[in-house]
C-alpha cells in the first residue's frame, strides 16, 4: 500500500512539474550578426520620457558585450507578471552598417524585474537580468546628451 501511495505522489509531483506554463529560453534571436553592427543608442529616462537621455555607444567591446548579452546571456520567460508602472524604461536601437535597424524596450520594475519587448511586437519576455545596468555601468564613459521623445512607435530626434 505505501509503494502504491509512493507511485501516486511521485505521478502527480510529475504532472504537476509538466504543467508549469513558465518557459525559460536564454537569449534573442537576433537577425543579425555583432560584426553588422555599427552603433548602438541607448535611451533612459525615469517615470517621464520628457527627462530622456541618450548614449551612443561605438567602442567595440561594448557592442560585443551588449549584443552577447542580448543573443546568449540574458534568461527571459514567457509566463506574465502582473506589474505596475515602470520604474524607469531603457530603449536600445542597434544600428546596423547597411542602414538598418533594431529596436527593443526594457522596462524596468525594481531590482532585476523588468520586461523586455521588441518595438515591432515580435517578442515580449520577463526578465530577472537588470538590462538598466548598461546605462549606469558599462555605458558610464560615453556622454548622455538629452533627447526628445516622440509618441510611441516614433522616432526619437536630439535635442539642440
Amino acid at each position: 500500500m505505501k509503494k502504491l501511495i509512493s507511485v501516486i505522489m511521485l505521478l502527480g509531483i510529475l504532472f504537476l512539474a509538466g504543467c508549469n506554463t513558465n518557459k525559460s529560453i536564454q537569449g534573442i534571436d537576433l537577425p543579425f550578426e555583432e560584426s553588422e553592427i555599427q552603433q548602438i543608442a541607448l535611451v533612459y529616462y525615469t517615470g517621464d520620457p520628457s527627462d530622456a537621455r541618450q548614449k551612443i555607444v561605438t567602442g567595440s567591446e561594448d557592442i560585443q558585450y551588449i549584443y552577447n548579452m542580448f543573443s546568449n546571456e540574458i534568461h527571459l520567460e514567457t509566463n506574465s507578471r502582473n506589474l505596475s508602472d515602470p520604474s524607469d524604461t531603457l530603449r536600445i536601437r542597434i544600428g546596423l552598417k547597411d542602414g538598418h535597424g533594431f529596436s527593443m524596450q526594457y522596462e524596468g520594475f525594481g531590482v532585476k524585474e523588468g520586461l523586455l519587448s521588441s518595438s515591432d511586437g515580435d517578442f515580449a519576455y520577463f526578465t530577472p537580468t537588470d538590462v538598466a545596468w548598461l546605462w549606469d555601468q558599462l555605458t558610464a564613459e560615453y556622454e548622455a546628451s538629452p533627447i526628445s521623445l516622440a509618441p510611441s512607435g516614433a522616432t526619437e530626434s536630439p535635442v539642440k
